[in-house]
């Protein structure tokens, strides 16, 4: 059964291999030959010995270790692979033992360290989208109060030279291209016995005398 299993399934008394089926060999890339005269250390990760050791000591001292845990391991090739370990403790020819099940996740692992990555670029693009459409969002801002400062200030203008219109005695008065009087000074309408609130528009040619038009 543990040679046909598509786990990888192996037994260590310590950390010495007693026991490895055909699956640890492909794995590891060595034969079985070579993995008796190895220990487990051999083909782990030395990043992630010292906590694979602290399991493995805890497990034996009867203390709190966990049923699964993935680490890290070098095969022959010197490719790195993420290795599921479920581990549990047994008798193998009358001394205590550990009986390891081992599964290959390392396409698993890769995928989903490619989608961290991904998502991480993607956080980051938004990140950075974000910040410039907050800096375009500050300068249009900034835009529409300047213009508002223009229009304020140019409506002060219309008004105070509006103001200084009204109250010369002087005829002032706009003509448009077609010759039609658009505004006049206001005490021009009245002379002229029109209202003042809403003035119309006179054709300058209405109020000149024919002599002078033909001039």
């Amino acid at each position: 059964m543990m040679e046909q299993s598509h786990d990888a399934i192996f037994i260590i008394r310590g950390s010495q291999f007693v026991f490895v089926n055909d699956r640890v060999s492909e794995i590891a890339g060595f034969s079985k030959k070579e993995l008796y005269a190895m220990e487990i250390w051999d083909l782990l990760h030395p990043d992630d010995r010292e906590r694979i050791a602290g399991i493995a000591r805890n497990r034996v001292q009867g203390g709190a270790a966990p049923h699964t845990y993935v680490a890290r391991a070098i095969n022959h090739d010197g490719d790195v692979r993420y290795l599921e370990f479920a581990a549990t403790s047994l008798t193998f020819n009358g001394e205590d033992a550990t009986l390891c099940s081992v599964r290959d996740i390392t396409d698993r692992k890769r995928s989903d360290e490619a989608l961290q990555t991904a998502y991480a670029e993607l956080e980051q693009k938004v990140d950075e989208r974000t910040r410039e459409l907050s800096l375009l969002t500050g300068n249009l801002q900034n835009e529409i109060a300047e213009r508002k400062r223009v229009m304020d200030a140019l409506t002060a203008s219309e008004e105070k030279y509006r103001s200084l219109v009204e109250q010369i005695r002087d005829i002032v008065f706009h003509i448009n291209p077609a010759g039609i009087i658009t505004y006049v000074s206001p005490h021009v309408l009245v002379d002229l016995g029109f209202s003042t609130e809403q003035p119309p528009k006179i054709d300058i040619f209405d109020r000149i005398s024919p002599p002078s038009k033909e001039k």
